[in-house]
């Protein structure tokens, strides 16, 4: 079963980075690790700006801080 995954972006208390959660709503037991969730997301538009810092909130939740 393939992970769906739903990005959204929250606020920023930094005018340089954004934030997105990241939210696992199907195959939350295949992504373990913070080296998982950047696999999974590889294609989206917050990877590609560049990955700051990764945070689990839950075992289906996720936050990422990017550059802007």
């Amino acid at each position: 079963m393939e992970p769906i995954i739903k990005i959204n972006s929250i606020r920023s208390n930094d005018d340089y980075t954004l934030r997105y959660r990241i939210k696992i709503t199907q195959g939350a037991e295949q992504i373990t690790c913070e080296n998982s969730l950047l696999e999974e997301i590889k294609n989206s538009i917050p990877y590609k700006a560049g990955v700051i810092e990764v945070k689990r909130l839950r075992k289906d939740l996720w936050e990422i801080e990017t550059n802007k």
